[in-house]
């Protein structure tokens, strides 16, 4: 009896973990997207992140772009694993608020 209680405690919340997913996803992939910030505030190349490295790879006289293309591979691939992962969770919660009455 008392675990029926607990259980309709917690049912309210559960229709909250589709939106807070999405909500991580989307401030995983904001914060590993920036660039202009740590441009700005770093000073050494030890300090810089990758997506800096990747774009000083473009030189004015040359460019290796199959070096900068396996970069830009690399990068990529924590952003794409996770929307793969938290796809059912995106689209749940990107269509919570979407629900006809």
């Amino acid at each position: 009896m008392k675990g029926k209680k607990l259980s309709r405690r917690l049912e309210p919340y559960l229709y909250l973990v589709p939106v807070l997913v999405l909500f991580g996803i989307f401030t995983f992939i904001n914060g590993w997207n920036a660039y202009m910030w740590p441009l700005l505030v770093t000073n050494t190349d030890t300090m810089r992140t990758v997506q800096i490295g990747i774009g000083m790879l473009l030189d004015a006289e040359s460019a290796d772009y199959n070096v900068m293309m396996a970069g830009v591979i690399i990068v990529m691939l924590p952003t794409l694993l996770l929307f793969t992962l938290g796809q059912k969770y995106i689209l749940s919660g990107a269509l919570a608020g979407a629900v006809k009455g």
